[in-house]
């Protein structure tokens, strides 16, 4: 796939319902509660987590 393929999938979503839904749910996490660090980590976390048990990664 090609980047302008992509980029047409991606404004494609944007006039979605789950686009909206998605926006909404973002609204309910407090983003300023943690410093850059502990966002790595977080993300750290849910990348090597994926497919598997919280205590598996």
């Amino acid at each position: 796939m090609d980047i302008n393929a992509i980029i047409k999938k991606v404004l494609d979503f944007k006039n979605t319902e789950k686009h909206n839904w998605v926006r909404k749910r973002l609204k309910d996490f407090d983003f300023s509660s943690k410093n850059h660090k502990e966002w790595f980590s977080e993300l750290c976390f849910c990348l090597l987590t994926a497919n598997a048990t919280a205590e598996g990664g």
